[in-house]
């Protein structure tokens, strides 16, 4: 773990205001180790010792901040322990709620894909369907086209008949 300057210079005036560099560094190393991790946001973590929060991002402690809530040393502490303690319990509840959402998600997702893989069997058995209706279709439409070339035939040859000569004739002297 790395100390920024920054944060250095934030041990000595917030601190410890009489440790040298080195000394303010070993301080806040050996104080962030016994620190108790609180919170994580993007890309910062907080870790808490007795009143003191270290900021760390990226392996690095950015800032330290003496939390001083306008009372003694010791009620301060007291404060920063009772919501530490407050904060591991919300973090643990966080964790137990986060794993039973998890498992909750991952049956859904069986369950989805389940009902994906019979969904896809039903389109498969749909398309199926669809291709054999088209193929009757077709074999309708072959049906009538041939019954219909079959009237015409027939038609024709009716026709022969009633435009015989004779036939005409007939016609022709009763609308005389």
């Amino acid at each position: 773990m790395e100390v920024s300057k920054h944060a250095l210079k934030r041990w000595r005036e917030r601190v410890n205001p009489d440790a040298g560099p080195e000394r303010a560094q070993s301080e806040m190393l050996k104080g962030l180790e016994q620190a108790i991790r609180v919170y994580d946001e993007l890309d910062n973590a907080y870790f808490i010792k007795d009143n003191i929060l270290f900021i760390v991002k990226d392996e690095v402690v950015v800032t330290v901040v003496n939390l001083d809530f306008g009372f003694s040393e010791d009620i301060n502490r007291v404060i920063c322990r009772m919501q530490t303690e407050r904060l591991l319990e919300l973090k643990k509840k966080l964790e137990e709620a986060q794993e039973q959402a998890q498992q909750h998600i991952s049956a859904i997702n069986d369950r989805l894909a389940v009902l994906d893989s019979e969904k896809a069997e039903v389109e498969a058995r749909l398309q199926e369907i669809c291709s054999k209706r088209r193929k009757l279709e077709l074999a309708r439409e072959e049906v009538e086209k041939g019954l219909e070339a079959l009237r015409k035939q027939y038609a024709a040859e009716f026709s022969k008949l009633k435009y015989s000569l004779d036939f005409r004739l007939e016609t022709v002297r009763k609308n005389a």
